[in-house]
């Protein structure tokens, strides 16, 4: 702008005629700067600044002093945000003070806006009845038994497998932890139940020096029942007969050493293995030697 042709600031005097007199006009011209100010403004989703909720940079002219004043605002609006997530926790366990399953909102300040927390709080089950109550158990034999899947196992006796290896009857306790990190325990009896195993010797020599002097089964289990140890002569001849596992046939017949040969032998048994009574009958040949 100017002022009489000025637009410098300064002290201007003019001289007027006035009555033939002169007359003097001391001028002090101030020339004042327009102001440009810059601004942020923020607001949320949904909320209006001077009428506006679009983002942009927007000028707003103003008059100070007869002066134009420019104010620059850069408007920036916030979005209010929504999470979805999904809790695991176990049972007997919380999480933000809440420990039944279902879906809760939760509302955070975030840059003045809320933002909405949607979360699923699953509740998973602690391990429990997952082995049966009792098993069978035999030391010669592999333990057969079916557990479901879990992320690490400790039995009491310090087994870390999920199949224990186990020494002596009785029962064991499993502790447990599935892939959610929740934990159970269960405990199983482990009974000692061996299948009957036989041996029955190829030869004998009832010499009386002390070794193999009596043709006897050996048996790994001696509580057995309807016992019967046969042994025959090559012409069908009956020499040997017993009802007592712990007897045996010392090579004599009709009160005299039997001749040496081979002889056929017959065993039958019972014995009770799971539960259920075995039957079992084996027949085979043996050597009397001198």
């Amino acid at each position: 702008q100017s002022w009489n042709g000025k637009n410098v600031a300064g002290i201007y005097r003019d001289t007027f005629a006035t009555n033939n007199c002169d007359s003097v006009v001391v001028t002090n011209l101030v020339v004042n700067n327009a102001s440009t100010n810059n601004q942020t403004v923020n607001i949320c989703t949904g909320q209006s600044w001077n009428g506006k909720n679009t983002a942009g940079i927007y000028r707003d002219t103003f008059a100070t002093n007869n002066c134009d004043s420019v104010v620059v605002t850069n408007l920036v609006v916030n979005n209010a945000s929504t999470t979805n997530q999904t809790v695991n926790i176990c049972t007997g366990q919380s999480w933000n003070g809440k420990n039944v399953a279902g879906i809760y909102r939760d509302t955070l300040a975030t840059n003045n806006c809320d933002s909405v927390v949607v979360t699923n709080l699953v509740v998973k089950m602690n391990p429990n009845n997952f082995l049966p109550d009792s098993s069978i158990w035999c030391w010669d034999k592999v333990i057969t038994l079916s557990v479901p899947y879990f992320t690490s196992y400790q039995w009491s006796n310090g087994n870390t497998s999920s199949i224990p290896s186990i020494a002596t009857e009785g029962n064991y306790y499993l502790s447990v932890t599935n892939e959610w990190g929740c934990t159970g325990i269960d405990s199983i009896y482990f009974k000692e139940e061996c299948e009957l195993a036989v041996y029955i010797p190829n030869a004998f020599s009832p010499n009386n020096d002390g070794v193999n002097d009596i043709f006897i089964p050996i048996m790994s289990n001696e509580l057995v029942n309807n016992y019967v140890f046969k042994v025959w002569d090559r012409w069908g001849e009956l020499v040997f007969i017993t009802n007592n596992s712990s007897d045996g046939w010392n090579g004599f017949y009709r009160n005299q050493i039997a001749h040496p040969d081979v002889y056929t032998w017959q065993i039958e048994y019972s014995y009770t293995f799971n539960k259920y009574e075995q039957w079992q009958s084996k027949t085979g040949k043996v050597i009397l030697m001198k």
